[in-house]
């Protein structure tokens, strides 16, 4: 039995949108990541979706496009099996307002990713959804400092970014109980 999630690349332009994880989810604290979320009963994949991109980026479906849909198996390192449904969409805005899931975000070039500590299957995802993601040249390229900050003059390193407050924390301890209550791994 899997545990079922979805994940939700968002790209603008050529720049993709990845945010660091907060010291408040459990798991892979502190490393880049697009927008996931464990798929309720009652939900399907796709408004699962739209409900994790409005809930961590605070962006509504009147704002992005759907690009690519696919399902994955992922077996982790714990031997826990995850069935990814993985969609890639298209923003027309780069303004994101994060939850407290997440506590900076990033748009960069997907071809950087090798350089940044992103949560270890992002790469196998972003190969999977390539034919429609920007440039995707795999975790081999080198690093392009001028390209990443191409689109936000005023940083200069990712150490300066890194600290970035998030715009609106919020908690719903419900909300909260409710993924933790999935988190455990299916026996």
């Amino acid at each position: 039995m899997s545990t079922e999630i979805v994940l939700a690349v968002i790209t603008h332009g050529e720049h993709i949108c990845l945010m660091r994880r907060s010291a408040q989810v459990r798991g892979d604290n502190g490393k880049w990541h697009c927008i996931t979320g464990f798929l309720d009963e009652n939900q399907t994949p796709l408004s699962q979706a739209y409900a994790e991109i409005r809930e961590e980026a605070g962006l509504g479906s009147d704002t992005i496009e759907l690009k690519n849909t696919l399902v994955l198996e992922h077996l982790d390192g714990n031997g826990c099996s995850w069935r990814i449904h993985a969609f890639h969409f298209e923003s027309d805005t780069r303004d994101i307002c994060l939850n407290w899931e997440n506590d900076a975000s990033l748009w960069a070039c997907s071809q950087h990713f090798s350089t940044l500590p992103t949560v270890s299957w992002l790469r196998n995802v972003l190969g999977a959804l390539s034919d429609t993601l920007p440039e995707y040249a795999g975790p081999e390229t080198s690093y392009d400092k001028e390209k990443v900050f191409a689109s936000a003059p005023a940083i200069t390193s990712l150490s300066d970014f890194a600290y970035a407050p998030p715009n609106a924390p919020t908690a719903n301890k419900a909300h909260l109980r409710r993924r933790e209550e999935r988190r455990r791994c299916p026996a």
